[in-house]
């Protein structure tokens, strides 16, 4: 309620237009509660009476290519480097945007089509054993999900490698992450990220994997880096994917991947 209410207050700071995602379950007290002196533009990936929508999209070998329609027109087709539903909506918010503040439609598919996106946000790290090693800055239950469901379409297995993000989160979010983790096919696990606090008892990375592992999932904790690459190298095959997630030091794994000399014999 309090998140709901920081947007509401946000939104009623807009002088002239709000450009609203109708998809996002709260966006409808949004639009009641803030569209006094204002034009509002909605917009949607499924068939809806919005103002703009994605009409079909689908993912390629550089990223993705989807079809915009502005009330019943098409736009025409846009592409972009980035894959997944949030960087849809990322991609028609800023198509409307820059629409609205007159930039020509060529300039704005350019545009699109240039951005590398940004680094921690499904940033392809390297390989094992052919296997894309993907790191994402994901630390919250939901982001956890949403990026496991989206490269399990695919084929290959999952692997997972998580660092939870402070010892209080871990706790608030435990049922959540166990929720979000069993997705996975196989998963690892590195110690907390501290970051500010002071350890919590009961609260680590080992016990939850221990929980995982309860529920007959795969589940593999080791506080070295340089170990978790050992251990996916030996199972990881070329069409499976690496996720490695969360907020924490664990992009140091990148380094670890570039390291030729750090592996055992």
């Amino acid at each position: 309620d309090e998140i709901t209410d920081a947007f509401i207050d946000f939104s009623k700071n807009t002088q002239n237009l709000l450009v609203l995602n109708i998809d996002d379950p709260h966006a409808g007290e949004l639009l009641i509660r803030t569209t006094d002196d204002k034009s509002v533009i909605t917009y949607s990936l499924s068939p809806s009476l919005t103002d703009y929508r994605v009409k079909s999209y689908h993912e390629t070998n550089e990223g993705m290519s989807f079809e915009v329609e502005h009330r019943g027109r098409s736009l025409g087709e846009f592409k972009m480097q980035l894959k997944g539903k949030h960087n849809l909506y990322n991609a028609l918010a800023t198509i409307i945007v820059a629409s609205e503040l007159q930039v020509e439609l060529k300039q704005i598919k350019r545009g699109l089509l240039s951005f590398k996106g940004v680094k921690r946000r499904q940033e392809k790290i390297g390989e094992i054993n052919g296997a894309s090693v993907i790191l994402d800055y994901a630390h919250h239950p939901i982001e956890i999900e949403t990026i496991i469901d989206e490269h399990k379409r695919k084929k290959g297995k999952c692997y997972v490698v998580f660092q939870p993000h402070t010892y209080t989160r871990t706790k608030y979010f435990w049922s959540g992450f166990i929720k979000s983790l069993l997705k996975a096919d196989s998963l690892v696990l590195y110690p907390i990220y501290s970051a500010r606090e002071k350890a919590i008892a009961g609260i680590t990375s080992k016990r939850m994997a221990e929980d995982l592992r309860k529920m007959k999932k795969v589940c593999y904790y080791s506080n070295s880096l340089i170990d978790i690459k050992t251990y996916l190298s030996y199972f990881v095959a070329s069409d499976d994917v690496v996720l490695v997630l969360g907020a924490g030091d664990i992009e140091e794994f990148r380094g670890v991947l570039v390291d030729k000399n750090n592996h055992y014999s």
